[in-house]
């Protein structure tokens, strides 16, 4: 039972991140937390469980009032860790996180754990790395709280012996273990020693969800041709194509720009700046296509992806269903298709009928151009620039109109914006103006 001490601080932040209403799964979940030792968290991508989790962890942080770290929340991945400090910080709960996570220099997050913070988000190696060090003392803190979001994907990885150490660490304070995932992949009791877990599981129902299941058959073995005529039928609206490696997600993206499609790669043979910019480009807008290995399955937060493409057969059930969930999130609408060769037989774990999706005639001249462009401004967070200054940079000095500018990301030495692309040769006019006093490098960022 949660306490109306408790209830109240929830309210709290739920307004703060201007949460109207939590969905059953995020008010059980809340429920829960408040008496379970172990807690195990299943629901479906994008039905809101970063929010579920942090909802009762932060307003426990609170109502403790100690000073000093006192919890850890672990993902396998900087996008996701980056996620969840963005809804994190979105309560304004006037709590410290520190984001412990490749890309950033470890020098920076060792200064910034010396300020003792509340709450560490991060990748279970980078967090090894910073115990190893020494920068993270027993005897600093008194972790009450672990949470691992999308563990199996961790295992999957690789990092079940960084998670054991960084468990073993803080065990002598640990009160509390939260596990949480999409799909229910593994035993918890096989890495964790932990034989009682309560559990919270919610399944998506096909009737329930807004998720339209197709087949596009392709009478090619290579199947590019069925793939570039896909992609022009859905006329510049949002597109995610999966491929199991990532030459296949190269060629795949040669072949749509050869067709005029907006498109942007992301695997993880990339500089981690591209793939932040790679990121950036397709969830603002400035790319209509994301070519993309099975990375982009989970732990990302776009909104409005209107379409899912298989481009090539997930390799299991979990795979499939973390790919489809990047499409008809929460409430809303979606398409997945799998372009499968005539002559492939359909691997057990896909449905038995699939709706056949005959891929419509389009005219070779519609326009499949993105509405915005991605432009790098060379100042950031670290020379204390907001969103808010980036904005009414561009407003006064390139003389843009607010519907002009569109998704604004703040980096540690640079932001990238997305202008509407009738808009650039104003924001080129820039270049060399002084934002907060300094001057500063606008140029287009691809």
């Amino acid at each position: 039972m949660i306490s109306p001490e408790k209830q109240s601080i929830i309210d709290k932040l739920q307004s703060s991140a201007g949460i109207k209403n939590l969905n059953d799964m995020q008010k059980q979940t809340i429920e829960k937390f408040a008496g379970a030792e172990s807690l195990l968290l299943l629901s479906p991508t994008g039905s809101g469980k970063t929010l579920g989790f942090l909802l009762p962890l932060v307003a426990e942080i609170i109502m403790n009032g100690q000073k000093g770290l006192q919890s850890v929340i672990l993902s396998p991945s900087r996008e996701l860790s980056q996620q969840i400090e963005t809804v994190f910080r979105s309560l304004k709960s006037k709590l410290n996180a520190v984001l412990l996570c490749g890309g950033h220099s470890v020098e920076d997050e060792a200064k910034k754990l010396t300020r003792k913070p509340d709450l560490i988000i991060g990748t279970p190696g980078r967090v090894l790395d910073h115990l190893r060090r020494g920068n993270l003392k027993s005897e600093m803190f008194g972790v009450s709280a672990l949470v691992i979001d999308e563990f199996d994907k961790s295992l999957e990885m690789g990092f079940t012996e960084e998670m054991r150490k960084i468990i073993d660490f803080f065990s002598a304070s640990i009160r509390k273990r939260m596990f949480v995932s999409a799909t229910k992949a593994v035993d918890l009791s096989e890495w964790t020693n932990i034989d009682k877990t309560e559990t919270v599981e919610f399944k998506a129902k096909e009737e329930d969800t807004g998720l339209e299941l197709l087949r596009v058959t392709s009478p090619d073995k290579e199947k590019i041709e069925t793939l570039q005529k896909l992609v022009q039928s859905f006329r510049g609206e949002s597109c995610i194509v999966f491929c199991n490696f990532r030459e296949s997600a190269e060629r795949a993206a040669k072949a749509l720009r050869e067709c005029g499609a907006d498109v942007v790669t992301y695997h993880g043979a990339l500089e981690q700046k591209d793939r932040e910019r790679a990121l950036f480009t397709f969830a603002s807008g400035c790319a209509t296509v994301l070519a993309t290995t099975d990375l982009a399955a989970r732990g990302l937060d776009i909104s409005l992806v209107q379409h899912v493409v298989h481009f090539e057969m997930p390799q299991n059930l979990e795979t499939f269903t973390h790919r489809n969930g990047r499409t008809a999130r929460q409430s809303a609408t979606g398409s997945a298709y799998l372009i499968i060769y005539r002559e492939y037989k359909l691997p057990d774990f896909l449905p038995r009928k699939l709706e056949e999706y005959k891929v419509p005639e389009v005219d070779d001249n519609i326009s499949l151009d993105a509405k915005f462009m991605p432009i790098y401004i060379g100042r950031g967070k670290k020379e204390k620039i907001s969103r808010g200054d980036v904005a009414g940079f561009l407003m006064k000095t390139a003389e843009l109109a607010k519907e002009d500018v569109g998704l604004i990301t703040l980096y540690d030495h640079y932001s990238l914006v997305a202008i509407r692309t009738s808009a650039i040769k104003k924001v080129m006019k820039a270049n060399g103006c002084k934002i907060k006093g300094e001057k500063t490098r606008v140029e287009i960022a691809r």
